[in-house]
């Protein structure tokens, strides 16, 4: 008997090392799949391709040519440059509809014009706007999850907007809404998502810098319990214009930059043995533009471009006229990258 069992385990062991190394790390279902998830944040309207912003009409590009995508942006996405402003957000949503997007989180600019334009402007979108910690008169301003399913896999997102918007953004625009606490809210969607999706994706309008914002990101995450985190794969960030991979518990914290200069990436790897990981990294300005394209890419880019031509013809009336002339030359650039010059004096 002892002899017949020894033999039976030889066996097995022969026949296990036979196997691919990836099947015996899960569970002998093959490798892992994997879902990517592109990312923009605080593009503010700069939605056209040039020297320093990738544009729309490339991450579509990527999108397309990449299968099992999805195309994510973390908000601040509808004011901005001229492009953005000229109809307080409504052709922005327009480039983004052509782009493909999937899902966006509210920033705190796109409560620049008031709440009927940023809710005109999420009815006009083919991708839902989410924002779980935002009220107004007591009652949800925007949905505050959604689940996404790619190749078979359910992702829910969960979209927070800092409470900081309450202060920087015109006030006379808030009447009525209120921003609840982002732990709170978190907290409670993902609970509302337990059983509906496979992971959770936050997008958080929050950043990292802790000066400027309540709560940041990673305090988000660290204010959550253990049994919480089991359950988030991801953080797609916004807010502070910081260009970063970062982690917290092996959750990567992606966010890319400002004015579409860099686009982020997270793949979410989907093991058999039902357990989820994620993997961030950042797309530099040349990275998105040496990407490899295919037929589809490049179609969707097209698709883009046209869109983009169309809204600019619409507006030329506007941004062509002639309103004044000075013989001293102005200057609207930024300060070190990032500032405004009208912010700083």
């Amino acid at each position: 008997m002892r002899r017949k069992t020894l033999s039976i385990l030889l066996s097995l062991l022969l026949l296990l090392s036979l196997l691919p190394s990836t099947a015996l790390a899960d569970g002998l279902d093959g490798p892992p799949e994997a879902v990517t998830i592109f990312t923009t944040n605080d593009i503010h309207g700069n939605v056209e391709h040039s020297d320093t912003a990738i544009g729309l009409s490339q991450a579509a590009a990527i999108k397309a040519s990449t299968p099992g995508s999805l195309l994510v942006d973390a908000g601040d996405a509808t004011q901005g440059a001229s492009f953005a402003t000229v109809t307080q957000g409504a052709d922005v949503i327009k480039a983004m509809n052509a782009a493909g997007y999937d899902v966006m989180a509210a920033g705190n600019h796109e409560f620049d014009y008031g709440a009927q334009t940023l809710l005109d402007n999420a009815a006009a979108a083919d991708f839902p706007i989410l924002a779980a910690n935002v009220q107004k008169d007591g009652e949800p301003l925007l949905d505050a999850s959604c689940v996404k399913e790619v190749d078979g896999k359910k992702i829910g997102f969960i979209g927070l907007t800092t409470t900081a918007t309450a202060t920087s953004t015109n006030p006379a625009q808030l009447a009525g809404i209120t921003f609840a606490d982002e732990v709170t809210a978190a907290k409670e969607e993902i609970a509302k998502l337990d059983g509906s999706a496979d992971t959770i994706v936050l997008i958080c309008h929050m950043g990292e810098n802790d000066t400027a914002v309540d709560c940041t990101s990673k305090a988000l995450l660290a204010a959550l319990s253990e049994d919480e985190l089991a359950k988030v794969a991801a953080v797609i960030d916004g807010h502070s214009h910081q260009t970063y991979t970062d982690t917290y518990e092996d959750i990567p914290i992606v966010q890319a930059g400002v004015n579409g200069t860099s686009m982020g990436r997270v793949d979410l790897l989907f093991s058999g043995d039902a357990t989820v990981s994620a993997e961030g990294s950042v797309l530099t300005y040349e990275d998105a533009m040496a990407y490899e394209l295919t037929d589809a890419g490049k179609a969707a880019a097209a698709k883009v471009e046209e869109t983009l031509t169309a809204v600019k013809d619409g507006q030329a009336a506007i941004l062509d006229q002639t309103l004044c002339q000075t013989a001293a030359p102005l200057w609207g650039g930024y300060i070190y990258y990032d500032y405004v010059e009208s912010r700083i004096v």
